[in-house]
């Protein structure tokens, strides 16, 4: 099936100088006219066009040539050749094809021809310009001045073409394409990704206006479709970076919530504290209940408004209460035996244990007259001046020696050195 020629570039070009169209800002033309490459290896057309000139008696020839995509060539995979009837005359300049090429191929692949005007323009002197054996004996340079060809602007191409489509049926390439192909755009440069162009080469009949190179050489790959896997690529990352986003606004949640049930059990276990200490619970007894610390005890305490008394006795304001009438409960004791008064009596009008009657009345002989025992007397006295002197002692007895200094220094503060 013959092509459809169609003419990208009006006639009107021929009527336009080089000079006048380069004036012109690039926005505001629709072509441009660019010097054909190559044209001292095709010395065949070129004298053939140095004839028509001659014999017209004209330094210029005008006629509509045709681009031709050339991705074997061994040069430039990109290359854009120029033909006129059906002859090559040169290629057009490589930053050039590098984006023409894709729109060639893309318009032959609904069987189109883009027709453009070409201007083979010839010396204007020259000794052997009508020298008639110029033709067999000198290099056609010295006769043709260049050949040019009128090119559409990007603007115009994208006009014209379907390129829409083309990106749509990139598009589909790209949803069936296995997520691990996917993810190697964003770990390797295009231009290195071979895997991503085997699959494409694999493929591109399915994406025919999308003009995908038959190679396997990323190189190849042309501007449009390496723009349209950069934005691909652009797009994963910006997932990624989202996903990287939402899983660290997840963690700060986590975060944030552990940190708040962190605070909403302190609270609660200090509030728990605060209670037991209210209750009358020595701060001790708090510490080994909770696991704490007694600068934490403290803490709570002052937060609460809850006087610890002396703290250095382990007793807070209820606890010395507490102790002040066990003190009181022992010198009544200690005065009914001191009149006669038997143990078991004592018990029975003091509703004591028979078992604790005994010790209540030396407690309480002791707290009216230290000096009655003075192996207590002098451990209370290390206990007011150094703690540290109880170490060797056993716990209950070292209890024992801080809870008579206490009371010591309330009944008999003459007997104690002074803190």
């Amino acid at each position: 099936m013959s092509k459809r020629r169609v003419r990208i570039v009006s006639a009107a070009a021929f009527y336009v100088s080089r000079k006048e169209n380069a004036e012109l800002a690039f926005s505001d033309k629709e072509f441009y006219w660019t010097g054909i490459r190559g044209s001292e290896h095709y010395p065949e057309f070129y004298l053939r066009e140095q004839r028509v000139a001659r014999r017209e008696g004209k330094l210029e020839v005008r006629s509509w040539g045709h681009l031709v995509a050339e991705p074997d060539n061994p040069y430039d995979c990109f290359a854009v050749a120029v033909h006129v009837d059906s002859v090559k005359t040169g290629n057009v300049s490589a930053s050039i094809a590098e984006y023409l090429q894709w729109y060639v191929n893309h318009f032959a692949a609904q069987n189109v021809e883009l027709r453009v005007p070409v201007r083979i323009e010839m010396a204007k002197t020259g000794k052997y310009y009508f020298d008639p054996e110029f033709e067999e004996n000198a290099h056609h340079r010295d006769v043709v001045l260049g050949g040019y060809v009128a090119l559409p602007t990007l603007s115009v191409l994208d006009a014209q073409s379907s390129k829409e489509v083309a990106e749509e049926q990139l598009m589909w390439i790209w949803n069936v394409m296995p997520q691990e192909l996917k993810n190697t755009l964003t770990d390797t440069f295009l231009a290195e990704n071979h895997e991503l162009m085997q699959y494409l080469r694999a493929r591109r009949f399915r994406a025919p206006l999308a003009a995908i190179p038959d190679s396997s050489d990323p190189e190849a790959l042309p501007p449009m479709i390496q723009g349209f896997f950069h934005d691909r690529r652009r797009e994963v990352r910006s997932e990624r970076q989202r996903e990287r986003v939402a899983q660290m606004q997840e963690q700060l949640r986590i975060k944030e919530k552990a940190r708040n049930e962190r605070q909403a059990r302190q609270s609660a276990r200090e509030e728990a504290i605060a209670q037991m200490l209210q209750g009358g619970a020595s701060i001790t007894a708090t510490m080994k209940h909770h696991g704490t610390t007694r600068s934490t005890i403290g803490r709570i305490a002052s937060e609460h408004g809850i006087d610890l008394g002396n703290t250095s006795s382990g007793l807070n304001a209820a606890n010395l209460a507490a102790s002040q009438g066990r003190v009181e409960r022992c010198i009544a004791a200690a005065e009914l035996a001191d009149s006669g008064v038997s143990p078991i009596e004592v018990a029975r009008r003091l509703t004591l244990g028979r078992s604790t009657a005994p010790d209540m009345i030396s407690d309480g002989r002791f707290y009216l007259d230290p000096h009655r025992n003075t192996t207590r007397l002098a451990r209370a006295i290390d206990a007011a001046l150094d703690q540290a002197s109880l170490e060797g002692l056993s716990k209950s007895v070292g209890r024992r020696a801080m809870s008579d200094a206490r009371i010591l220094r309330s009944m008999h503060p003459t007997l104690l050195p002074e803190q």
